[in-house]
């Protein structure tokens, strides 16, 4: 049986469904470019960004994005692996999470049980 394309082994997390609700993030590719997204959902091996303009496939970018767990953003090295064009649903582009250091693991960790404690006790508006 052939795997989708588009088939995750962890559950993702969504951020937000109004544009209220999106976390803002920067990702950086190499030195120089810098671009911006809102992260639409999150688990712990990757993300969905939408943004009008998504790096091509096979990129390599940092995002950076800024938790409300956190006292400094967290970096996670990515790996652009498909991308929404526009016209989509949702306009954008997924990533899987580079190899992570226990520490920004840990954040990454306590940001997700942050959005499941909120969607759960319906804090997020949605």
């Amino acid at each position: 049986m052939e795997t989708p394309a588009h088939f995750r082994a962890d559950d993702r997390r969504r951020v937000g469904k109004s544009l209220q609700k999106r976390l803002p993030v920067r990702y950086r590719i190499g030195a120089a470019r810098q671009g911006r997204a809102e992260l639409l959902d999150l688990g712990p091996r990757g993300a969905f960004l939408a943004t009008a303009r998504p790096p091509d496939v096979g990129v390599s970018l940092v995002l950076e994005l800024r938790s409300p767990t956190a006292w400094d953003p967290l970096q996670l090295p990515s790996e652009v692996r498909w991308v929404a064009p526009q016209g989509a649903l949702e306009a954008g582009f997924g990533v899987r999470f580079g190899e992570l250091s226990e520490s920004r693991a840990l954040a990454l960790q306590e940001l997700l049980e942050t959005l499941e404690f909120e969607a759960e006790s319906g804090g997020n508006g949605d």
